[in-house]
């Protein structure tokens, strides 16, 4: 069973899976996508720094699309966002404010009503404030 990016579900043998990736003949076409993001919060993310690897095949030894390189940015805040938002929603708060210049796509995606974004705007702070 591969769960494609569109969501679409779509069951394969094992022998039609090697066959994919073996015979250029075939009449199937190939279930993965050519690049995948992270999967945060019920969305697809593209990572923070845009870096990527190639998912190999064991069968061939190519590339059979790429995945994305996550590091801590790209979810070191997603459960602590979705902790916050499941405690506003528990208590019927309208308000949520969540996220700042380096993480409020994730914020956003989670349900930040307000976002934080000072250092995206006039970048950083020098000296004392």
């Amino acid at each position: 069973t591969i769960v494609l990016a569109t969501g679409r579900i779509r069951r394969f043998r094992e022998d039609d899976v090697m066959d994919i990736q073996t015979n250029p003949a075939t009449s199937m076409t190939v279930p993965f996508a050519e690049r995948y993001d992270n999967f945060i919060g019920g969305k697809w993310t593209a990572p923070k720094d845009g870096r990527y690897f190639d998912n190999i095949s064991s069968i061939t030894g190519r590339s059979i699309g790429q995945v994305a390189r996550s590091q801590a940015a790209d979810v070191e805040a997603a459960p602590f966002f979705a902790l916050l938002a499941e405690l506003a929603a528990r208590h019927d708060l309208p308000q949520l404010s969540m996220g700042m210049s380096d993480d409020f796509e994730t914020a956003i995606m989670l349900g930040a009503t307000y976002i934080r974004v000072g250092t995206a705007l006039f970048g950083e702070r020098t000296g004392a404030v």
